[in-house]
């Protein structure tokens, strides 16, 4: 009985759907161009792996970064002005709710670059001091300090428009008429009237 149990926990393990691998950077598939207007940091397919979204490339040496696109394939190509190829390029993938700092790289021979130091990590949360916006708050890294709100536009340089609408971090992050209450914004109230259907007036914010 012990045996056939043991048999078929193994079966169940090995037929379980894998679990989701994190984004991938291959800086060997990488190269930095320099001309007179900055530089060009091109990936090939496959430079980046397990990823579609966008990736940001800055260089703070130049206090300089730019945005471009991942293709389905891997490839991408990010151009940086005012840059050059020895200085160090920091590379961040960018989600909807984060930025995820994988590699910074320097020229080397011919447009081939290798890996560079980062530098310290203060915080200990994944983005080097140098390009994170509060290196001592391991809540906030990459350029994620910028609240994009309810505004049609994209604060934060992510490539997404208005992703943290309607959620909060202080009174600041909602409109006039609404608070802050449990990360959300809500409606201010005096009463039960001055809410919506279904909503109660609870220490002077709306809520469900």
């Amino acid at each position: 009985m012990t045996r056939r149990f043991l048999l078929l926990a193994l079966f169940v393990a090995c037929t379980a759907d894998p679990l989701p691998q994190p984004p991938a950077f291959d800086s060997s598939r990488v190269m930095l161009i320099e001309d007179a207007d900055g530089t060009e940091l091109r990936g090939s397919p496959g430079a980046v792996r397990e990823f579609s979204g966008s990736l940001r490339v800055s260089v703070p040496e130049m206090s300089a970064n730019a945005v471009g696109d991942v293709a389905g394939d891997g490839s991408f190509s990010v151009s940086v002005d005012g840059a050059m190829r020895d200085q160090l390029h920091y590379v961040e993938l960018i989600e909807r709710t984060d930025d995820v700092f994988v590699g910074a790289v320097v020229g080397d021979e011919g447009t081939s670059v290798v890996l560079g130091d980062p530098g310290p990590d203060g915080d200990r949360d994944g983005s080097p001091d140098a390009i994170d916006c509060a290196p001592s708050d391991e809540t906030l890294r990459g350029q994620r300090c910028t609240f994009d709100g309810c505004n049609g536009l994209d604060d934060d340089g992510d490539g997404f428009v208005d992703e943290d609408c309607g959620t909060c971090r202080s009174a600041a992050d909602c409109s006039p008429a609404e608070a802050c209450v449990d990360g959300l914004c809500s409606a201010t109230c005096v009463n039960d009237a001055d809410c919506g259907a279904g909503q109660r007036c609870v220490a002077g914010s709306c809520t469900l």
